[in-house]
């Protein structure tokens, strides 16, 4: 499923409405379940249909059954079709036998086919709280639903604040008089299906037209190993533990860490946001099913919601702007040190570098107005796409037949207009190119402040950047030399101050030795 991530968060910044989308899918994965005619569900994914065929929902579903191939079990009424999807990715969720997926892969326009797996339970409160909201208010106009085999996904329809949010929760099969630590009896719920949990994301982007969807996905594995591992919990003596020895923001010893494997040439993470003692529910294992059927820990999921929060809020004040725009704004002005002015810390009260940290901590405040903003239009993304992952990634990610690597121009990792700086140090200089669109008052000027530690040498030009208007772009060039240890990671940072002083758009460079893909 991760490659379906960066293509759920890039369509749906893509429509025009403000708007906040929170989708909470459970994530413990089961293995794909036959039916008695030795049918499964697969998740297969397809080239978008030709224009001559038309772009409707009727049109993607009679695309998606011409792959389907005569029934081997003619007197069976069970339905093959189980979704069509038209938003998150050309494809459709179907149920096969072995030989019936054989002859779909070999159809004109088949790209790739999974098997569909079971999500377990995720959560107990929101449910009820929305169940009862939905029965309270008779601006809902689909009611929420379990269905009675408890294998698909309904929604809560669009309940709203002052028409900003819209909270759509999905749940499937459900657990009655869930008692956790004596805390609270209450019934469990939780997607099953990943076909349905697709679906969902199809209807949330077709019918909620959202700007922001923000998933939270938990692995029930995961989970289970960060709560039996040795370092899995802090302790602290009252008498010995002095407040305010660890200054916040800290990045717990569970937060993900960088590089990324798959495009290590762009930094990751992208950002810190507030997620320690947030309660995450898991299935228990073994001796630990003793005494309620489930446990809750400590999580970070709650992270992604509050920088989800803050990408609405921009969104809200600048309604024109893109997905990359929105993503620079945050970085460009989060916060590098912590409440006393140092260094942000790991869990071992050890500096935490940009594999931690990312850009810093999130800073809402400044969010909605950076000065600067580094942008990434769609072809930019086409063509980074084209030289990380090749044609067919374009074509399943894009659904544009107009768009073929053979016509872009390909952007390596270092060179993408991201607003951070990954670079390789070889035995030459090597130059990258950023652009920065003026979103602060038409007639500003900046000037650059290079910090970079150990023998490494950053030079930007031009020095200062000088603007006229709004929404005018410039680009400089940005070289970085010296000499660094093989896996060695020299960090820094590049900053575009403002001559008022009210500005500062910050980017951390990140110089490694060699490839990018050395560091993986």
């Amino acid at each position: 499923m991760a490659p379906l991530v960066p293509l759920l968060l890039l369509t749906a910044f893509l429509s025009a409405k403000p708007s906040l989308c929170y989708i909470n899918p459970a994530a413990r994965l089961q293995q794909n379940v036959t039916t008695p005619s030795g049918r499964g569900t697969y998740i297969v994914l397809v080239e978008p249909p030709q224009l001559a065929h038309g772009d409707g929902e009727d049109d993607h579903r009679r695309w998606h059954e011409s792959f389907l191939p005569p029934s081997q079990h003619a007197d069976s009424d069970e339905p093959r079709l189980v979704h069509s999807y038209s938003e998150v990715f050309t494809g459709f969720a179907a149920r096969l036998t072995e030989a019936e997926l054989d002859a779909v892969s070999k159809k004109p326009g088949f790209l790739r086919a999974f098997p569909d797996q079971t999500l377990q339970l995720m959560t107990t409160h929101t449910p009820d709280r929305v169940r009862k909201r939905n029965s309270s208010s008779k601006s809902h106009s689909h009611p929420l639903l379990y269905s009675e085999e408890q294998r698909s996904c309904w929604f809560s329809d669009k309940g709203s604040v002052d028409g900003k949010i819209v909270v759509c929760q999905v749940w499937g099969s459900l657990l009655q008089n869930v008692l956790v630590n004596d805390l609270r009896r209450a019934g469990a719920a939780g997607v099953v299906l990943i076909n349905d949990r697709i679906n969902g994301y199809t209807t949330v982007l077709r019918d909620f037209g959202p700007d922001v969807v923000q998933v939270t996905v938990a692995d029930g594995d995961s989970l289970a190993e960060y709560a039996t591992s040795a370092n899995s919990s802090a302790t602290s003596t009252f008498k010995k533990t002095l407040l305010g020895v660890r200054p916040a923001p800290m990045v717990a010893s569970f937060s993900s860490r960088g590089p990324s494997t798959l495009n290590p040439g762009v930094l990751k993470p992208d950002i810190l946001a507030p997620g320690l003692n947030i309660l995450a529910a898991w299935p228990p294992h073994g001796a630990d099913k003793v005494g309620g059927s489930f446990k809750v820990l400590s999580g970070t999921s709650m992270a992604t919601p509050h920088v989800s929060g803050v990408a609405a809020l921009v969104k809200s004040s600048h309604p024109e702007w893109s997905p990359a725009a929105i993503k620079s704004a945050i970085m460009t002005s989060s916060d590098a040190v912590n409440s006393t002015g140092g260094p942000i810390l790991d869990e071992l009260h050890s500096k935490a570098g940009a594999y931690l940290t990312g850009a810093g901590h999130v800073n809402p405040m400044r969010a909605a107005h950076p000065g600067l903003v580094y942008d990434i239009g769609v072809i930019d993304y086409a063509g980074y796409i084209c030289e990380l992952l090749g044609d067919r990634a374009l074509a399943i990610i894009m659904r544009n037949t107009s768009l073929s690597c053979g016509n872009l121009v390909k952007v390596p990792e270092p060179q993408l207009n991201y607003p951070t700086i990954t670079v390789p140090v070889r035995s030459t200089p090597l130059t990258v190119n950023r652009t920065v669109t003026n979103v602060g008052p038409a007639k500003s000027t900046y000037t650059v402040e290079v910090k970079m530690a150990g023998s490494v040498t950053v030079r930007v030009w031009p020095e200062t950047l000088v603007f006229s208007k709004a929404g005018e772009k410039k680009t400089f060039s940005v070289t970085v030399s010296g000499k660094i240890g093989e896996q060695e990671v020299v960090e820094g940072s590049l900053s575009w101050v403002s001559v008022s002083g009210k500005y500062v758009v910050r980017s951390p460079v990140v110089a490694i030795s060699g490839s990018p893909h050395a560091h993986t």
